[in-house]
């Protein structure tokens, strides 16, 4: 059993997973047995996936579980998908398109055996199909991480395996408070053939030991290493996530990833850099550990401030901040190099300390300190650099999963999911959600769900070509906006009203067409608005501060003026429309800023005048500055702004820079993203939404444009985005959302934060 560091003071969750085994797809790291098995039953486990495939072939698998003597067996294949194949048919199959290529967080995987020799399969408890095939009994070899070619890549923790009685994904796992899929304690019968594997290698049969009472134990192969600072026996679980290094937000030149992500190697080309999964909070300190495995003049490690772009760090001219330790003793500190301490070499161990409050950074050579440097950290990763010319160097990291090899500095803590701070919104759910809904043409509809009484709602029919309707309480029931058109504000009168957990629609083809079907976006502010006098405009403001989002009504003046929005954080988004005439949609962005401006109704790209939309000033804590176009700030104009700013672990405004690749820009948010709104800035692309209500599993293909009627849209052949644990990846080059060197804005809100203390990591997607 592992024993955490003192400094691991996270809080547990209500049952707690005490480690995993890693699988690092080298020789003989596999467990197996002999025994038959009966078909119905289910097989409960939870896996964390390793490196990412993206340039490997169809052929490549990852076997998670192999019946040599017939029966089914699971592997992931060379692309993402899992397969399901039946020996005794001799065919595989894959459940729909899914794809499992989130490498951040940990899936639950559970394969329902039907009576009636069929096969279910249920990720995060949702079933992603049934197989037909007749899966047979097996009595020949059962191997977990091995198939007889390859071996598998993933960390496992919490295999159980029952039969002779029906079984479902909530037999072994359950929501929590907050929403998240979590695992919980097995209280079933196992069976004479079941088993229960912890992978504690302090159990009386080692790894393999059978924890169900069956004495049905698996063999250890060999392959494993169960003590010291190389164990493959590490505390990252599905209920305390590690950070390891990411595959998905790397340079164009790709270091080759292993051992569980913990190792990278440059490539051919000598160079390339990798973040982690997971960012430096923004206080506190934290420690991690790099063993330079091979020896190199110009090895580089420490820390960057991300980069859209996700060239060199240590390269001039890319806006990045970083704080690196060169190999040949120097500090190389935003372009400039200079004297520092040692250099280091092959074995030698650098332990990284990162004092977010001090605005310092010191490295560790085998224990002994470099001396402090200071710095101003801001939106900061662990990056591994290698050398600028040096083929083949290689860095392995240890970010705390298994036992660092030098005592941390005082008070330092280790990247992890319990150690994040605690977000202010544990659960997305309770301020903003997305509701889906089928029209049924009536007078009379009422669409509840929502988890709480929405304050704004955007409602768009995605099977026709008609408008989208905004609504909010501040303007009142049935006062219709569309996004896409600059017509003046509506009055629907009872065809639509905001009802407790919801909101009801009569009969208009645009909220209610019979058997269209209709996505709602709903965020929650503060209720019908109170007077605010922060501005020289009076305003009137429904704000959620703690959720980082504002609804502003107020009357132009047509000079210069400010208006306040009720939030006491700057807001980073802000879109104004206004309602007694007809105008265009303003769009401020802190990804363009204020000398611009985007219009929502209209794609072209934000364009340079923001002296009369913006005054060319930010918004401030209190205020939006306005300046004296009609569109924003007309004479007795009526007007309405909606106003965000970024919430850790619950949204995310900023931007990314396109590669124009199919692996493309990795943008970190914190969070299981819902929504997604994005933007290429340079040109007349439309404006794009996705959300993880209608497009449940990776890869997200299914876009609706705001500034368009037109229906829902899905990109066939190609992968469009992958939404992640931690944030999302753009798998495809085209205008909309990939252009190489240029600039995209985004909003994005949180199904789940993924993690922090007191909430429990969200799951992988």
């Amino acid at each position: 059993m592992l024993t955490y560091p003192s400094f691991f003071n996270g809080v547990a969750a209500p049952y707690q997973i005490e480690q995993s085994l890693r699988f690092a797809g080298e020789t003989n790291q596999y467990l197996y047995r002999t025994g038959a098995i009966t078909a119905q039953g289910g097989v409960s486990l939870w896996v964390k996936f390793h490196r990412d495939f993206g340039s490997y072939t169809s052929a490549v698998a990852d076997p998670i579980i192999y019946l040599s003597g017939g029966g089914p067996w699971i592997y992931r294949n060379g692309y993402g998908y899992l397969y399901y194949r039946s020996i005794n048919t001799g065919g595989d199959s894959t459940w729909s398109g899914q794809r499992c290529r989130d490498h951040s967080a940990w899936y639950h995987i559970f394969l329902k055996f039907n009576s009636s020799n069929s096969t279910s399969l249920y990720v995060n408890n949702v079933l992603w199909g049934t197989q037909s095939t007749n899966i047979g009994t097996s009595s020949g070899d059962q191997r977990i991480g091995y198939d007889g070619a390859y071996y598998g890549r993933f960390n496992l923790a919490e295999y159980h395996a029952a039969f002779g009685e029906s079984l479902d994904a909530t037999d072994f796992g359950e929501y929590d408070d907050n929403g998240v899929w979590v695992p919980k304690e097995f209280t079933g019968n196992y069976g004479s053939q079941g088993f229960y594997l912890k992978f504690d290698p302090s159990a009386a049969n080692g790894l393999g030991h059978d924890h169900s009472g069956n004495g049905n134990h698996f063999t250890d192969a060999g392959g494993f290493t169960t003590s010291g600072t190389g164990t493959d026996v590490m505390s990252d679980t599905p209920t305390t996530n590690w950070c390891t290094l990411n595959p998905l937000a790397v340079s164009s030149s790709l270091p080759t990833l292993s051992d569980g992500n913990l190792q990278g190697v440059t490539p051919a080309s000598g160079v390339g850099n990798i973040y982690a999964t997971m960012q430096i909070p923004s206080s506190g300190k934290w420690y991690w550990e790099v063993k330079a495995v091979s020896s190199t003049f110009s090895a580089i490690i420490g820390v960057s401030a991300y980069n859209g772009n996700l060239v060199r760090i240590w390269e001039s001219g890319n806006n990045a901040l970083y704080y690196n330790y060169v190999g040949n003793g120097q500090k190389f500190v935003d372009g400039v190099t200079s004297n520092y301490g040692v250099s280091y070499t092959s074995n030698d161990l650098i332990g990284v300390a990162c004092d977010v409050d001090a605005g310092t950074i010191e490295f560790f050579v085998n224990g002994t300190s470099q001396g402090s440097i200071s710095h101003p950290l801001v939106d900061t990763f662990p990056a591994a650099c290698d050398g600028t010319n040096t083929a083949g160097t290689a860095f392995t990291f240890n970010f705390g999963q298994r036992a660092f090899e030098q005592t941390p500095p005082t008070g330092y803590k280790a990247l992890n999911t319990a150690n994040l701070p605690a977000p202010t919104v544990k659960d997305g759910s309770k301020n903003f959600n997305t509701v889906l809904y089928t029209g049924n043409g009536a007078t009379t509809q009422t669409i509840t769900g929502v988890g709480f009484d929405p304050d704004f709602t955007w409602i768009k029919n995605r099977s026709s070509s008609l408008a989208h309707n905004v609504y909010d309480v501040v303007r009142g029931d049935g006062k219709k906006l569309k996004t896409n058109a600059a017509e003046a504000e509506s009055d629907v009168g009872t065809d639509f009203t905001f009802e407790t957990d919801g909101f009801f629609v009569g009969n208009r083809t645009e909220t209610n067409e019979s058997g269209s079907g209709i996505v709602a976006w709903n965020w929650l502010a503060g209720g019908s608005g109170s007077s605010n006098t922060d501005g020289s405009i009076t305003s009137t403001v429904s704000a959620n501060p703690t959720a980082g989002f504002s609804i502003v009504t107020y009357t132009g003046t047509g000079a210069n003026a400010t208006v306040g929005h009720g939030l006491g954080v700057a807001p980073k988004m802000v879109i104004i429309k206004r309602r007694d005439v007809n105008s265009n949609w303003a769009v401020y962005h802190d990804g363009f800023g204020p000398t611009k401006v985007a219009l929502l109704d209209d794609p072209i790209a934000p364009v340079s005048q923001g002296s009369t939309y913006w005054q060319n000033t930010a918004p401030s804590d209190t205020v939006v500055t306005l300046g004296t176009t009609t569109v924003v700030n007309g004479l007795n104009g009526t007007y309405v702004a909606y106003c965000w700013h970024s919430v850790p672990g619950y949204s995310s405004i900023g931007s990314y820079v396109g590669n124009g690749s199919v692996d493309g820009p990795f943008v970190y948010t914190g969070f299981r993203t819902r929504f997604l709104l994005y933007k290429n800035t340079a040109s007349t692309s439309d404006w794009y939404i996705i959300d993880t209500a209608r497009n449940s599993y990776n890869p997200c293909q299914t876009m609706l444009y705001p500034n368009l009627s037109n229906a829902e849209y899905t990109y066939s052949g190609t992968d469009a985005i992958d939404v992640t644990a931690n944030g999302f990846k753009i798998r495809y080059a085209n205008t909309g959302m990939n252009t190489a060197g240029v600039t995209y804005i985004y909003m994005a809100f949180a199904e789940h934060p993924m993690g922090g203390s007191g909430v429990s990591p969200a799951t992988a997607r």
